[in-house]
């Protein structure tokens, strides 16, 4: 079942709020394989860090690495507070017009020539939850088209793949996966 854990056959309850964070290494696969498309599903976002700017690195290697070199850091937000502000979030409004963008823009992916693999049930409930976090933290308790498309990219171009025969090289696929979802965005009238 979902929310619990099992270590050698022991089951335990996760307390919420619950969360998953990977890493994924780009440019080196060994040891590791790709998720298949039904697990990168489950992600909610899928961020792109990249590299720290000079004066953090710089405190990164003087610290050495190693499990003390975080210690430093403080938590942004409680557990309580994280799950209240879950909360808060699920009841932002998205009208039906903006919900109806949402959707043609979740079946355009499915549609789309240059895609294999569109976007599941599930990316169009993410993107629907994303889209009222967005509008949360903007500071309103409804959400509008900006709020939609500033999480589109992190939200869907996991979950979308290139048609057969391209995206093989690394990074290629995410790369078609962000300009065939910029297409859609340019393309499909935003509402009003």
């Amino acid at each position: 079942t979902e929310r619990q854990l099992s270590i050698a056959g022991t089951t335990r309850d996760i307390p919420p709020p619950f969360m998953v964070i990977a890493t994924q290494n780009p440019h080196d696969y060994y040891g590791t394989f790709p998720l298949p498309e039904s697990q990168l599903d489950r992600f909610l976002l899928r961020i792109e860090l990249g590299y720290p700017d000079g004066s953090v690195e710089r405190g990164i290697v003087a610290a050495g690495g190693g499990d003390d070199a975080l210690d430093w850091l403080e938590p942004v937000v409680s557990a309580p507070e994280a799950e209240r502000l879950a909360d808060i979030a699920e009841r932002v409004r998205v009208d039906d017009i903006l919900l109806d963008y949402l959707m043609d823009l979740v079946r355009e992916t499915r549609d789309d020539r240059a895609l294999s693999l569109g976007v599941s049930p599930r990316g169009g409930i993410h993107l629907y939850r994303a889209t009222q976090a967005a509008a949360l933290l903007s500071g309103r308790t409804y959400a509008i088209p900006d709020d939609l498309q500033s999480v589109i990219m992190p939200v869907l171009s996991h979950r979308i793949l290139p048609a057969s025969g391209q995206g093989a090289i690394p990074g290629e696929r995410r790369r078609i996966a962000k300009n065939v979802l910029q297409d859609l965005v340019d393309r499909l009238p935003v509402p009003v």
